[in-house]
């Protein structure tokens, strides 16, 4: 059969991806937003801008240069309204020099930010606002600092999914202290009620709520750390409460660490409320994997907790700490339990902290399936 030479010429566009067309636009501290942005001798000025541009689309590029000094820092609350499709996402990149670098994202805890290094967002107010809000779907974040917000990143909605988060350095979220011991204020990256995300190689120091929220499913966090390290002795404030909590199923946390760092007065005065949470799941949280992560001198390393939480699997993890809980299993409601928690080759390991408190570890509740729990102490080994 023949065809027309109309339908063969569609057929063959057809085969061409719409990343064909796309197109590389750029921002800078020194840009314009009335700009095309089209090249690096005329950016835009402004992330806020770029985001919701109509100009943007599946496909394209918007690469956001570091600043010239130190001094030269963004700011303002970014939505991204522009979204792109599976195989063509809509990708934000910071840069050192040259578009498509890589910054050194080496990054040790209490290193100053340098605005130099890669876009540094400076809300101001550690109190208040959100960085970027990811109001799309398929986007891609990539290496930019954020500090000084009560949020780094965001994302609310089941419309707003496959967000890929990557080379993220986020530091001072949220208000430290208030009444009771702590406010809980503060979230490096919190992604609710959204799936199919994959969050990669970012750093958060001292969210004052939770490091990483995700209410969702089928989500990846790997190759990530999370510190916290402030203490506020006049209310007995500790900063961090969730390092990682997810609620939602079929979720992976791999490669992961989260550390509280802290003064001693800490961990021996009872006056202090809570010296965090690990790594775990809450309410309906169902077959998820952690596995290869690092908790340490957390009141609770990895934890399950609330009904509904079940089939969860714990994998290859290494818990340090000096009395708390390495492995917590809580019910918080009337009713049952958590079920079918699977912990296999789980370390414990207290001997390298030098720290004048009792040596104590324990479940709260013991698991189901229990592989290989292994507990190093001085002078003690035993395998459960």
């Amino acid at each position: 059969m023949k065809y027309p030479k109309p339908v063969i010429l569609l057929f063959l566009l057809s085969l061409f991806s719409s990343s064909a067309c796309a197109t590389d636009y750029f921002v800078a501290t020194d840009g314009n937003n009335n700009n095309d942005g089209t090249s690096l001798n005329s950016p835009w000025r402004t992330l806020v801008y770029a985001a919701s541009s109509q100009l943007v689309n599946p496909g394209d590029t918007v690469y956001v240069k570091a600043g010239m000094t130190d001094d030269e820092v963004y700011t303002g609350n970014v939505i991204f309204t522009r979204g792109g499709t599976s195989g063509n996402p809509v990708t934000f990149e910071g840069y050192t020099n040259t578009p498509g670098d890589a910054p050194d994202i080496n990054y040790q805890l209490n290193d100053a930010l340098q605005a130099q290094m890669m876009p540094l967002f400076r809300g101001g107010n550690r109190a208040a606002g959100v960085a970027f809000d990811i109001q799309a779907p398929y986007v891609t974040i990539r290496n930019f600092q954020i500090t000084e917000y009560s949020v780094a990143v965001q994302s609310w909605g089941v419309d707003y999914h496959h967000a890929a988060i990557e080379n993220i350095i986020a530091v001072s979220l949220g208000a430290l202290g208030g009444a009771g011991g702590y406010e809980y204020s503060g979230k490096g990256i919190s992604l609710t009620h959204s799936s199919n995300n994959h969050i990669k190689n970012c750093i958060i120091v001292n969210a004052n709520a939770e490091g990483i929220s995700l209410v969702g499913n089928e989500n990846l966090i790997e190759n990530t750390r999370i510190y916290s390290s402030e203490v506020d002795e006049s209310t007995g404030a500790v900063g961090t409460v969730y390092y990682i909590v997810i609620k939602g199923n079929n979720n992976i946390v791999r490669g992961c660490y989260a550390e509280r760092i802290v003064p001693d007065v800490v961990y021996n005065d009872p006056g202090y409320p809570h010296v965090g949470a690990g790594i775990g799941f809450k309410e309906s949280a169902e077959n998820n994997l952690v596995e290869d992560c690092v908790a340490k001198n957390l009141s609770a390393g990895f934890y399950v907790r609330w009904v509904g939480a079940r089939n969860n699997i714990f994998r290859r993890c290494r818990a340090y700490g000096p009395e708390f809980k390495y492995v917590n299993y809580t019910n918080n409601s009337s009713g049952g339990g958590v079920s079918a928690v699977t912990v296999q080759r789980i370390i414990y390991l207290n001997h390298a902290l030098q720290r004048a408190v009792p040596l104590q570890c324990h479940f709260i509740e013991v698991p189901q399936k229990v592989q290989r729990i292994i507990l190093i102490m001085p002078r003690l080994i035993t395998v459960l």
